[in-house]
């Protein structure tokens, strides 16, 4: 869960995508122009691999198709900020023994920015893009064993494309 949501802003806030969206490249070549050491760099770089955001083969690292489409910001369906407010959101929740303790309103949450419309404009747009996705998904996925789904959240876009393929699946959200 939260360590995918980690490892996925770290290689955005980095700029990881953007350097592999046009041609591959080694580990060497990545630290070298993000200006990051190589052995701190490989860790990620494995995690993004085996969480299939990135390929690894004699020419280096590329990115999978999904980032491809999904995680590079010059894209039209760029869903880096939405990671980027799940973060933010995070970082707001952490600090709630804080706000327990002192009794005072929590001032790390600043998603706002004293519109109420701010972050439902944005999950309505995230939306959008996550519907793409799930329905690119839904088309790789052998359907035929699946009889229960649980997801959080932001799953519910998935489970809405899956209801139109498979209606007779029952989903449980936890949020």
């Amino acid at each position: 869960g939260f360590q995918k949501i980690v490892f996925l802003h770290a290689a955005l806030t980095l700029g990881i995508f953007e350097e592999l969206i046009y041609t591959p490249r080694s580990a060497s070549q990545l630290a070298k122009k993000l200006h990051l050491q190589k052995a701190v760099l490989l860790p990620l770089l494995s995690g993004l691999k085996h969480l299939h955001y990135i390929d690894e083969h004699s020419k280096g690292y590329s990115l999978t198709r999904f980032s491809s489409l999904f995680l590079v910001t010059e894209r039209e369906n760029y869903l880096g900020d939405y990671i980027s407010l799940f973060i933010a959101t995070w970082h707001s929740w952490i600090n709630l023994p804080e706000v327990i303790r002192s009794g005072q309103p929590n001032k790390q949450m600043r998603l706002l920015h004293n519109q109420s419309n701010v972050v439902l404009h944005y999950y309505l747009a995230a939306n959008a893009i996550i519907r793409q996705a799930s329905s690119e998904l839904l088309s790789h996925i052998n359907l035929s064993r699946v009889e229960k789904i649980i997801a959080g959240e932001v799953g519910i876009t998935f489970v809405s494309e899956l209801l139109k393929i498979k209606p007779e699946v029952s989903f449980t959200l936890a949020s």
